[in-house]
């Protein structure tokens, strides 16, 4: 950060964790290692308080350089998180919802136990309804994993919501 004009002065406290990086286009460059991080700042009182940064190390590079854009963590692709969420969905399944295999943009924030999750909603049809299910997830060295449970909602054709759960 000391690097970059944007943070230089910026006093990181824990990093609460990292996703992998992806454009607003859905895009993602192979030659390097892109990571969108929140981290809670020096000094801050508010436990759920964070900054949000992307980084990138070109493959073999030692160093980070910050990066400026529109960039998010990326949610995993549909159909890789399938055999793993639709189970949980209390709601009944949902056509189509797992069966994408693009990655998108989801939103960072801080969970309960104040971890970095992304939260990501996946939309699917359930006879003539719409579904919406969104998965927090963690990441690792091994993946990602849904954390806490999945927000279901359901919508009908005009767009009214006519179930949910959790309530």
């Amino acid at each position: 950060m000391a690097n970059s004009a944007d943070w230089r002065g910026t006093a990181i406290e824990r990093m609460l964790g990292c996703f992998p990086l992806i454009s607003e286009e859905g895009r993602s460059d192979p030659a390097y290692r892109d990571w969108y991080c929140a981290a809670r700042p020096a000094g801050t009182r508010d436990a759920g308080a964070f900054i949000e940064f992307a980084i990138r190390r070109e493959l073999g590079a030692r160093r980070f350089s910050m990066l400026i854009g529109e960039l998010g963590g990326a949610c995993p692709a549909p159909r890789t998180i399938a055999a793993t969420a639709a189970p949980r969905l209390r709601r009944g399944g949902a056509a189509g919802m797992f069966t994408g295999t693009r990655r998108f943009m989801g939103e960072i924030g801080v969970g309960p136990d104040r971890v970095a999750v992304l939260s990501c909603a996946y939309i699917g049809r359930q006879g003539p309804n719409y579904q919406q299910a969104t998965l927090a997830f963690t990441y690792d060295a091994k993946g990602y994993h849904i954390h806490g449970p999945i927000e279901e909602v359901t919508f009908d054709p005009k767009g009214e919501v006519i179930g949910q759960s959790p309530p």
